[in-house]
């Protein structure tokens, strides 16, 4: 049996604003034909980047968290900040949204100045440091808007393509205006997660149907950072199957009663924790994953 691959560590960020129907979130597409989550809607997010561990100018790191925090993220202080730098760029590169102060300590408000617009588009291609560009424009990251809520690694069954994702929450900065990257994105959109939830064109990997259903609980932006400062994290550690009535793909979570006898590494979690649910499995059918309790 072949190795699973180590996971890649990887940061999402849940951008939520005020709307006339009530929270709202951002969400955004992948193209059809994407290696991974094709045509999903999904938060902004990726992979983190060599270049996100070197040094970046930041404010509000101190808003990481205690020790139990970082425990929490995985790693020490310092691979907690470099997640967060990756979270702040992945955000930018996908949703042109940054999250930073200028030099006087001002939130940033024009993101679509043509220094930034330019400045994303090198950086997406790799022609240009995210560093770099700050530090140009004398700009620092707003670890501080960041709030750390849930941790998921993709099942060992996925091989190659696996990740260790963080997921923080944050306010949609006050004039900021999203603009998603055309290259490997085809549209944004700004909804409520009940919205989202029953829009059958939506097309939600099970994490984030799950984040979505925890946001749908909240009225405003404030009722859902609230949560998410008091939560605690434990790691979700799903399973990939093949579902035994449909023959596709199904997805185990750590709660489900079938779960420790399934194959690969086991690490079971109790109803009892926060991350916790009434569905416990999803099953791919007809393109949408479907929830369901055992």
């Amino acid at each position: 049996m072949s190795t699973p691959a180590t996971p890649k560590d990887a940061a999402t960020v849940v951008l939520l604003r005020d709307g006339a129907a009530g929270l709202e979130v951002l969400m955004v597409r992948r193209k059809k034909g994407a290696a991974f989550m094709a045509e999903a809607l999904v938060f902004p997010g990726g992979r983190v980047d060599d270049e996100d561990i070197v040094s970046h100018p930041v404010t509000g790191a101190e808003a990481i968290g205690e020790e139990a925090t970082i425990a929490e993220i995985g790693g020490d202080r310092a691979h907690a900040l470099t997640c967060c730098v990756a979270a702040i760029r992945e955000v930018f590169e996908e949703a042109a949204v940054l999250l930073a102060v200028d030099g006087s300590g001002a939130p940033l408000r024009d993101n679509l100045s043509p220094e930034l617009c330019e400045g994303r588009e090198a950086v997406h291609a790799g022609t240009r440091g995210f560093r770099e560009l700050c530090a140009e424009l004398d700009l620092r990251l707003d670890v501080g808007a960041l709030v750390f809520f849930a941790r998921w690694i993709t099942p060992e069954a996925e091989m190659n393509r696996r990740f260790d994702a963080r997921f923080y929450l944050a306010a949609m900065p006050p004039g900021q205006t999203p603009a998603h990257d055309p290259i490997e994105l085809t549209e944004h959109v700004w909804a409520t997660p009940q919205a989202l939830l029953d829009d059958i064109r939506s097309k939600l990997p099970p994490p984030t149907q799950w984040h979505l259903t925890d946001l749908a609980r909240h009225r405003t932006v404030a009722d859902a950072l609230g949560w998410a400062r008091g939560r605690r994290v434990a790691t979700v550690r799903p399973k990939l199957v093949g579902d035994p009535v449909t023959g596709g793909p199904m997805i185990v979570l750590p709660w489900d009663s079938e779960y420790p006898s399934l194959p690969g590494a086991t690490f079971p979690l109790d109803r009892s924790v926060p991350v916790a649910g009434p569905l416990s499995r999803f099953v791919l059918f007809d393109g949408k994953w479907r929830g369901s309790a055992k």
